[in-house]
Order: C-alpha cells, then sequence, then structure tokens
C-alpha cells in the first residue's frame, strides 16, 4: 500500500506542472513532469512485484493442489482445400 500512496502523492505534485507544461508550454515543467512520470512507473513495478510475491507465498502455503495442471497442446486443424 505503501507504494500505492506514493503514487498518489506524485500524481498530485506532478498535476501543477502537467498544467505549465502543456498550457504555457513551460520547459522547466516539462522536465519536472517527465521525472514525475518516471517516478511513478517505478512505484508501478514495485506494486507489480509485490502483488506477484504475496501471490505466489499464498500459491505455495496452500501446497502442491493449487497448482494448475498443464494444458494439452492445440490439435493442428486441417487446411482449407
Amino acid at each position: 500500500m505503501e507504494n500505492f500512496n506514493k503514487i498518489k502523492e506524485i500524481l498530485a505534485a506532478a498535476e501543477e506542472d502537467a498544467q505549465k507544461f502543456f498550457e504555457k508550454q513551460n520547459s522547466a515543467a516539462g522536465t519536472r513532469l517527465r521525472k514525475s512520470a518516471k517516478g511513478i512507473a517505478d512505484a508501478a513495478k514495485a506494486i507489480r512485484k509485490q502483488v506477484s510475491e504475496i501471490k505466489q507465498a499464498e500459491k505455495a502455503a496452500k501446497g502442491p493442489k493449487a497448482a494448475k495442471a498443464p494444458k494439452a497442446p492445440k490439435a493442428e486443424k486441417a487446411p482449407k482445400a
């Protein structure tokens, strides 16, 4: 939840820079906006990693039953004449 809150904070702080860049073409605000976008992307990656780790830990705790059976290969279709 920490990274999600971080994204919300960065987004709120970047709003003013977005307005300055897109409405007034302020290039310094554009640089700050790009930095904010990078921070959001990094936090989003951290969220994805954390969610995956939690899901894998839950799956491991449930034991081998929780693992899905492998899918059968698809049958090849005959070419149309």
